[in-house]
């Protein structure tokens, strides 16, 4: 993996700390794959990655792209030229059908136009806007090459919980939480076919027994209460460390 075309939706404003605080002789798992720009950072610094999800829709995205990046990329040209009249109504549709394509380059290209077309950056959800730099991010499609540090893993019906336990003791797990939602289970709460359930308490109850695990969240007030204001580090809008909650941005939670 040289670089993500994707859009950014994890925390990556405090990778540059988490990398002072990983090993480069351990290999590092990261969990809830999606983006990957957690993952070509850790690999351009040498780091041997492994990614893991539940997500089938996630996954097949990245196996595409990695197996044959050109036709991924002709598909995704050829999309955005005949949607090209009328975005709008094409992509609500494309959002609407992807998951139901039996074609699994076509799901991948239909996952990459709308995601990064999303405001939220995902396909399931945000409001479809303009993307300026769709261009560029075609071309970071058509560029990639799989690096042979990095080793995807698919987990069929398995919690976050439960894949940690495929990994060895001694390696180094990172779990990019991302948004603090209390409320992301309840029957009031929706999420999309690639995305990946997260229960924070159950997080955090991993995060205690577990000595080889981060995690990393964007910044929210709730979260430092959650974790009794223990092993959390505070990370600013410009990557650096920082004790002002007012000027926090991510949250890095890691044991010594």
């Amino acid at each position: 993996m040289n670089h993500s075309p994707l859009k950014k939706i994890s925390p990556h404003k405090s990778i540059a700390c988490l990398k002072t605080i990983l090993r480069t002789s351990t290999p590092v798992h990261v969990m809830l794959l999606h983006d990957g720009f957690l993952e070509s950072a850790l690999i351009k610094d040498k780091y041997r990655v492994f990614s893991h999800t539940s997500a089938s829709n996630i996954y097949n995205f990245w196996d595409c792209l990695s197996k044959d990046p050109k036709k991924l990329y002709n598909m995704v040209v050829n999309l955005d030229s005949t949607s090209a009249q009328d975005p709008e109504k094409s992509y609500g549709f494309f959002r609407n059908s992807w998951y139901d394509r039996p074609n699994v380059y076509m799901r991948a290209a239909l996952f990459f136009i709308v995601s990064i077309s999303s405001e939220d950056g995902t396909i399931s959800s945000g409001r479809i806007e303009q993307n300026a730099a769709k261009k560029f991010l075609f071309g970071k499609l058509r560029a990639f090459r799989r690096s042979d540090k990095w080793f995807p893993t698919y987990h069929h019906e398995l919690n976050i919980a439960e894949q940690t336990e495929t990994i060895p003791k001694t390696h180094q797990i990172v779990i990019p939480a991302g948004t603090y939602d209390y409320d992301f289970l309840s029957s009031s709460k929706r999420y999309g076919v690639e995305q990946t359930p997260i229960v924070h308490k159950e997080l955090r109850e991993l995060f205690y027994k577990s000595d080889n695990i981060i995690l990393t969240y964007f910044y929210h007030p709730e979260l430092l209460e959650l974790f009794d204001n223990e092993y959390v580090t505070m990370i600013d809008e410009n990557s650096n460390i920082t004790i002002d909650k007012s000027q926090c941005r991510e949250l890095i939670i890691a044991k010594p």
